[in-house]
Parts: structure tokens; sequence; C-alpha cells
């Protein structure tokens, strides 16, 4: 117990392949309000060739999209596995060279309605095989 983030809990979000244009929706299973401390997604590129623009979107449960994030340059080519960081305190940064890492600013606070979820996304939709998979920490 913290008094800064309460009783945080970490989730691991197995991998999956992204799917159709609508991405893979990843449940966080929050029966009730929380905070939504980090995110750090792995997001693997397959072989087909093609710049991916990966997006993340917070939904509440009814499906709204309470939140937006993606790097402002950057794109994950044919191949390559990156790594997301999402969390407060972060600066949204144009992807690092090696190790292929970039960061993603989340609101301080941010409150995560009850059955939230996490939608992970290729904006340009190169291959639907690409997979995403992720470890959240929330606070209850």
């Amino acid at each position: 117990m913290s008094a800064r983030v309460g009783n945080p809990q970490q989730y691991t979000l197995a991998s999956q392949t992204l799917g159709a244009g609508t991405g893979r929706v990843f449940s966080f299973n929050n029966p009730g309000w929380a905070t939504l401390i980090s995110i750090a997604v792995l997001y693997t590129a397959t072989a087909t060739v093609g710049n991916r623009v990966p997006v993340f979107d917070i939904k509440d449960g009814a499906g709204n999209v309470i939140w937006r994030g993606s790097l402002p340059s950057g794109n994950v080519t044919a191949g390559q596995a990156f790594r997301f960081n999402i969390g407060a305190g972060l600066v949204t940064a144009a992807p690092f060279a090696a190790p292929l890492v970039g960061n993603i600013a989340l609101p301080d606070g941010f409150a995560l309605p009850p059955l939230a979820t996490l939608t992970v996304l290729d904006n340009a939709a190169v291959d639907n095989s690409d997979t995403g998979g992720c470890a959240v920490i929330v606070s209850n």
C-alpha cells in the first residue's frame, strides 16, 4: 500500500495478433474505478514490408475513446519488436534507435472507468498478423 498509488496491481495481457483494421482489444478487467499507472506494450511487426503507425486507445465500458496515444514521429517497420512505455511523468518522444523504445505521456492520476479496455492498432493497416501484448499497472 502506498499513499501515492494506493493498492497497485499488475496484469499481464498475453500477446495476440492485432487482427482486422480495428485492432486488438485488451480488457483491464477492472470492475470499479481505478487509477492507471502505466502500460508497457511490446509491438512485434511481421516481415511484411511497410511502416506501421501504432495507436493506443483507452476506451470506457461502452467503447467510447477516452484517451488516444501514439508517437509524434517514427514508425515500426518490418520485423521489428518495439517497446512502448505509456505512463504518467513520461515525455512523449520520438523512438530511440536501439533498443527500440518509445515513450508516450499519460495524464497523471488517469482515472480508468469500470470495464475499460485498451485497443492496440496499426493506423496504416500493414499486416493483421502483427502482434501486441502488454503489462499494465493499475491502483484501486
